[in-house]
């Protein structure tokens, strides 16, 4: 864990821990503002069909913005999480050679 006293949870991990900023920042460019589990919501399922615009040009940028946002979290959560791992057996590695 990277944050002593924090836990290991995936809020923390995702928007919290400095130690991931460097993977968030595309995202939190592309929101205008640091991410905030509170944006979660509106990255995976903000798009109402209803609430589209009418004009199809219009419809096509708007979704292609939200697929957009999605694609780069979604790689920001793979990227973070991926390299959790990767420190995780390291650590594990580490501690089974120690014994």
């Amino acid at each position: 864990m990277h944050c002593p006293g924090y836990s290991d949870t995936a809020e923390h991990i995702l928007f919290r821990c400095p130690n991931w900023d460097g993977l968030c920042e595309e995202l939190c460019a592309r929101l205008g503002r640091s991410i905030a589990a509170e944006d979660v919501p509106g990255i995976l399922c903000e798009l109402v069909f209803e609430d589209l615009p009418a004009d199809c040009q219009e419809r096509q940028v708007v979704l292609r913005e939200g697929e957009e946002t999605f694609r780069i979290f979604y790689k920001m959560t793979v990227e973070i999480l991926t390299l959790k791992e990767q420190e995780e057996r390291v650590r594990q590695a580490a501690e089974a050679n120690s014994r």
